[in-house]
């Protein structure tokens, strides 16, 4: 397998420090939740167990981006893009030095996530160092993958044949 561009490396390594901290979080609070007398059980169990599993899910999305699999583009992103107001709500809170922190963190991934070396590697499998081996990317002469034709590239009718009722949006006999 090819190495993934140092642009994939630090948006897996932001992801995987954030789903660390966010892991610990919920871990720290589900050990406080049971030798602890938490005020509302049911929402420390419940603050607990989405503190946990988010923080696994961006580890998991942070693993996938070192592998330069696609799939983890999107929910990287999409995590950054909620990260962005809470980093700003822990700032005007008083709390700048963590807000500062989220912040950087999640305008990093968002700019490594969208750049350039990665978009290649995750839409193109075109890794620096050359093509990926097995990496998803389609033999030369086997034409495009289902659903990657360009706009206006639709489905080719071969001429003199006509799909459907023939009717179009006019559905009087004709």
């Amino acid at each position: 397998m090819s190495k993934p561009p140092f642009t994939l490396v630090i948006a897996a390594a932001v992801l995987a420090l954030e789903g660390l901290c966010v892991l610990g979080l919920g871990g720290y609070v589900a050990v406080m939740t049971v030798i602890g007398r938490p005020r509302d059980l049911a929402s420390s169990i419940a603050e607990a167990a989405i503190g946990v599993v988010f923080g696994a899910a961006l580890i998991w999305v942070a693993w996938g981006a070192f592998g330069a699999q696609r799939w983890s583009r999107s929910p990287g992103v999409l995590a950054q893009i909620f990260a962005l107001p809470v980093a700003i709500t822990l700032i005007q809170s008083g709390r700048q030095l963590a807000g500062a922190a989220l912040l950087v963190a999640a305008l990093t991934a968002i700019a490594t996530l969208l750049a350039p070396p990665s978009t290649r590697v995750l839409y193109d499998g075109v890794f620096p160092d050359g093509p990926a081996e097995d990496g998803g990317t389609a033999p030369p002469d086997s034409g495009p993958a289902k659903g990657t034709a360009k706009p206006g590239e639709g489905r080719k009718e071969p001429k003199g044949k006509r799909s459907g009722t023939g009717r179009g949006r006019d559905s009087r006999p004709r």
